[in-house]
């Protein structure tokens, strides 16, 4: 899959996300693909980020499609307890695993329609 058609890929998800869980509110201005990050401290390996000011999601151009995938609704979580449940903490916890795994579950359909062809 080249850089373009993942990017539409993105764009399907996150669209298909925010129109199901997020009655549309979630605002997303940019999705792009990076080759490298500087590390913030205490970060472990970086496959992305959201931006909270930009409302600009950033993922790691390396890694495989899947990875990509996963990040992407990672930050998509990040990014729905800011706009959606007012949280500027962005933390990692119970919660938001509930919000990630219910936002990956959401994908598979988008996958495998856009992956057979």
């Amino acid at each position: 899959m080249n850089s373009k058609e993942r990017l539409k890929l993105s764009w399907k998800i996150t669209n298909h996300i925010n129109k199901k869980f997020c009655k549309n509110r979630l605002i997303i201005d940019k999705i792009l693909f990076f080759n490298s990050i500087r590390k913030s401290k205490g970060c472990g390996v970086v496959h992305g980020f959201y931006d909270s000011n930009s409302k600009m999601i950033g993922i790691k151009n390396d890694i495989s499609l899947i990875e990509q995938i996963e990040t992407l609704c990672h930050e998509l979580t990040h990014a729905y307890q800011h706009q959606i449940e007012k949280n500027n903490k962005l933390v990692h916890n119970k919660v938001g695993n509930k919000i990630f795994s219910k936002f990956m579950k959401s994908t598979e359909d988008i996958l495998k329609i856009s992956l057979s062809r």
